[in-house]
């Protein structure tokens, strides 16, 4: 199983999510980050685990074309 198939697995991704979110709330706890840059990484984190799945989506919905002979 290659590591894109890994990822597109919900449990995988809440696992990740859940990871983040402890990494950021560390970060914020040591005064790495600010609060007002905390959304944009979270916004960021959503949507690239979120991806996975309406690209997959969209793409079982193609079928494939033969090429011209």
């Amino acid at each position: 199983m290659s590591f894109a198939d890994t990822l597109r697995q919900e449990p995988v991704r809440v696992y990740i999510y859940g990871l983040v979110v402890a990494v950021i709330a560390a970060l914020m706890f040591f005064g790495v980050l600010t609060g007002t840059a905390v959304p944009v990484i979270m916004g960021v984190v959503i949507a690239a685990l979120a991806l996975p799945s309406p690209v997959e989506a969209a793409r079982n919905r193609v079928s494939p074309v033969e090429p011209p002979k």
